[in-house]
């Protein structure tokens, strides 16, 4: 066994080294004289072997750090990179075709303003010669005929015999007391009635980021990204319960509340579900307006938030808040800025039908951009009839969305259909789906007139909403 070489530096002893170590003093380096005297009778150990299995110790981390660590950095470096090369040649395209179109739309509607002013300078150059032929058509009858006339009454009342004011107005009687004026062409009308520039419109006419609609399931924990076709081109996983989703009207990020531990979350871009603040009840819906506030539907109450969570208020000391028990789906228009809530009144559909809560009435809210309530739908009139011809007053609507005039699109629980109501005071209007089928549960009209319409048994029917 070869020879144990002291390390100088003992701070006990001067001039001695550490040969050994103390097991039972977390490895302290030791010289011979602490071995007998500080350490007596404690569990000591050869500082050789002690550096080797540090050795071996470093060897093996300096083996995983050049043979796996750094390399696997060294390639997520290099794949980073890469992917923003890529990122960076696919958004150039993205903004290439973005002017591209922008430069269209610049173009039809400049040919639309020169056709339309085209048009008006060619009715006005077609009413130039009308005016000019019936000037000259009065002008002719008052030169050849009215003036003379005059100039003849006047001289004959002035100078003239008996005989010359009895022959002419003998004349006169025997002519029409007014002259009838010639024919007259009428000068060409046109109006202009300016339209109203809706941004939805020009973001659907340009285009728009991003070909996917998002999906959720009550209380799963994933949020799926399909296309047209129902192939998942993105999931999240949100690792908490999602009670229900929107999708911001300015950053396209989407929102989520969670029941648990009743917090308001914002998808962030890599892909977390961060918390941007709790509420005081439990949240049932959300829907984000376009300036970037949070409404979420709670028991007992509908209420207006800011992203970090302050109560927005109403302009009129209060805050913007709406009565409401149960309010399931939140949904707001761009084009109005309001807001529509589906109420199940707390009660649910067997016991609805089936008349065990007389007092529960499940409704449609409609609310302005502050909740103040212009409307509310508790049934749809008249219009619905049973098999036997008497009519269907009941009404449970499961979801809301607006379209692109305003009005509301709701699932109706009662009839298995989806039906529209006017936007302004909740009259039926018409029904706009009825499957053959399993009822709808949920909808949302997207942005190119595609209705997605969610059914019971999970499937997914995609329609052209006109």
């Amino acid at each position: 066994m070869a020879a144990q070489t002291p390390i100088a530096g003992c701070t006990y002893h001067p001039g001695m080294g550490f040969i050994y170590i103390c097991r039972t003093c977390d490895n302290e380096l030791l010289c011979t004289e602490c071995v007998v005297s500080r350490h007596n009778s404690h569990s000591i150990g050869k500082l050789t072997e002690y550096v080797l299995e540090h050795k071996q110790h470093l060897r093996q981390h300096e083996n995983r750090l050049s043979k796996t660590d750094i390399p696997k950095f060294d390639g997520q470096i290099q794949e980073n990179e890469e992917n923003f090369k890529k990122s960076g040649i696919d958004f150039r395209k993205m903004i290439a075709d973005i002017q591209r179109q922008g430069e269209q739309i610049k173009t039809e509607a400049d040919n639309l303003v020169d056709k339309l002013v085209t048009l008006c300078r060619y009715l006005m150059k077609v009413n130039a010669n009308i005016t000019e032929k019936n000037t000259a058509a009065l002008t002719k009858v008052l030169g050849e005929k009215l003036k003379p006339q005059l100039e003849r009454c006047q001289q004959v009342l002035s100078c003239g015999s008996n005989v010359d004011v009895i022959s002419v107005a003998t004349e006169t009687r025997n002519t029409c007391t007014e002259t009838v004026p010639p024919d007259l062409r009428a000068l060409r009308t046109a109006a202009f009635k300016p339209g109203v520039v809706h941004n939805d419109l020009l973001e659907r006419m340009l285009g728009r980021s991003g070909d996917v609609a998002w999906l959720s399931f009550w209380d799963d924990d994933k949020i799926c990204g399909v296309d047209h076709k129902g192939k998942i081109k993105v999931k999240i996983e949100c690792k908490i319960k999602v009670r229900s989703i929107t999708v911001s009207p300015t950053t396209g990020r989407i929102w989520l509340c969670v029941k648990e531990d009743k917090s308001i979350r914002e998808v962030t871009s890599n892909g977390d579900a961060v918390t941007r603040f709790t509420v005081d009840a439990v949240p049932r819906s959300l829907c984000i307006t376009q300036e970037d506030m949070v409404v979420v539907g709670m028991y007992y109450g509908i209420a207006m938030f800011t992203s970090d969570g302050q109560a927005v208020s109403d302009g009129a000391g209060g805050v913007c808040r709406q009565e409401a028990l149960d309010p399931n789906r939140l949904t707001y228009c761009r084009q109005t800025g309001d807001i529509a809530a589906a109420d199940t009144d707390n009660v649910s559909i067997v016991n609805y039908m089936a008349g065990k809560a007389p007092g529960n009435e499940p409704r449609v809210i409609v609310m302005d951009k502050d909740l103040k309530l212009k409307f509310q739908c508790k049934h749809l009139g008249a219009i619905k009839l049973q098999e036997d011809g008497s009519q269907q007053s009941k009404f449970f609507p499961l979801d809301v969305c607006f379209d692109g005039t305003g009005d509301v699109l709701v699932v109706e629980n009662v009839t298995k259909s989806v039906v529209l109501i006017d936007g302004n005071n909740g009259h039926f209007l018409r029904t706009v789906y009825i499957p053959s089928g399993s009822g709808p549960l949920c909808i949302s009209l997207q942005d190119d007139h595609t209705l997605w319409i969610g059914h019971v048994n999970d499937e997914m029917k995609i329609i052209h909403y006109k």
